[in-house]
């Protein structure tokens, strides 16, 4: 691993980001998705360029005023990954007859404006990490119009603190021994949903392996009113000896179908993230039988 930093840091010192972004679509994509990614943004069909205090259409009903800090989060989130189109995409189809969102792990807030530039209803976005919650309030303030309510907490499985790990600006819910940028407050979803009288009905979760701490302390939750789960999975980061196949097992049990994002059924979770294109993290979306068809 020590070897490996070196080699890493001359890869960034003399290629350009550009042509390192350029070489992870080619990576994730495949020669033949590449081609194809290329030739819609040649085409006039790769979507527009995200901007600084400028309006960014997502084919929503209004668009999205993108905050300087906010930009670097569209792309990377919408454009830049090869998941990207396909994760904002699903979102479309899902938000629709939906009206209250929770943003659990909202980073810049994309997610959350997103919700609300889709249905004009409401969203609560949760983020631990101080300098992402700044970008959070500052893209609500080039929004006014969008019914974001954000909080400076995690959400976990128990109320309290928990030691956190940074990677640059965010987050991560880890053991003591592991912290490196000291602890967040912790509430679960369960109680704040009580003391807030909310009735939500769709979730985003993006926790960092966090995600059974989320599930557990939603239980009550996820079981009575949420009914789609847009749900990012990190394998490699999961705490306290857990398994994706914990995941898998706690949604079946609140009554959730797991599918890829394009809506084709997963049978078995694990062997999904196994055999997935990138190992860091997977992006799936878990709907009850009762949801309205996407």
């Amino acid at each position: 691993m020590a070897q490996q930093r070196p080699v890493r840091s001359a890869l960034r010192r003399f290629f350009p980001r550009r042509l390192r972004a350029e070489l992870y679509q080619l990576r994730s994509r495949g020669s033949r998705g590449y081609t194809r990614y290329k030739w819609r943004a040649y085409a006039g069909g790769g979507g527009p360029e995200p901007r600084a205090n400028a309006p960014f259409d997502i084919g929503a009903p209004v668009p999205i005023v993108l905050h300087s800090s906010t930009v670097s989060g569209v792309r990377s989130h919408w454009m830049d990954r090869s998941s990207g189109a396909t994760e904002l995409d699903a979102l479309r189809r899902v938000a629709g007859g939906h009206t209250t969102f929770l943003d659990i792990g909202a980073g810049a807030g994309i997610f959350s404006a997103a919700f609300c530039a889709l249905t004009g209803d409401s969203a609560y976005a949760f983020e631990p990490s101080p300098e992402m919650f700044e970008r959070i309030t500052a893209l609500i303030g080039l929004n006014p119009d969008f019914k974001i309510t954000p909080f400076n907490i995690a959400l976990g499985a128990a109320a309290g603190t928990q030691s956190v790990q940074s990677f640059g600006p965010q987050f991560r819910g880890v053991q003591s021994a592991e912290a490196n940028a000291g602890t967040m407050d912790v509430e679960t979803l369960d109680s704040f949903v009580a003391r807030h009288e909310l009735t939500p009905d769709l979730a985003k979760i993006d926790v960092e392996g966090m995600e059974l701490e989320v599930l557990r302390g939603g239980a009550e939750t996820f079981t009575r009113s949420v009914d789609v789960i847009m749900l990012e999975v990190h394998p490699k980061m999961l705490i306290r000896g857990e398994s994706v196949s914990d995941i898998q097992a706690q949604l079946v049990e609140f009554g959730f179908e797991l599918f890829k994002l394009d809506f084709t059924p997963i049978p078995d979770l694990a062997h999904h993230v196994t055999n997935a294109r990138k190992m860091r993290a997977t992006n799936i979306v878990c709907r009850k039988p009762t949801a309205r068809e996407p």
